[in-house]
């Protein structure tokens, strides 16, 4: 059970870093980290935003699934 709640513990953390890290659309990776960015509207995430949106989505499933392993274990 420790080890179950280490993890749910860890996918957390990872889950709130990608949620943290992620920008806005119009923004992209550089106004996260001080750059601007020309123009604005809809555009396709790209290399390490769709990396980090995908793991985030991942992180996220896994949470949940360990959430309720942790609570069906426990009742």
């Amino acid at each position: 059970m420790a080890i179950l709640d280490g993890v749910q513990i860890a996918l957390a953390v990872l889950v709130c870093l990608g949620i943290l890290l992620q920008t806005p659309n119009a923004a992209g990776m550089g106004g996260t980290f001080g750059g601007s960015s020309s123009g604005g509207g809809y555009r396709r995430r790209r290399g390490l935003e769709s990396t980090l949106l995908r793991l985030t989505v991942v992180f996220t499933v896994l949470f949940g699934a360990i959430s309720l392993a942790v609570v069906a274990l426990q009742g």
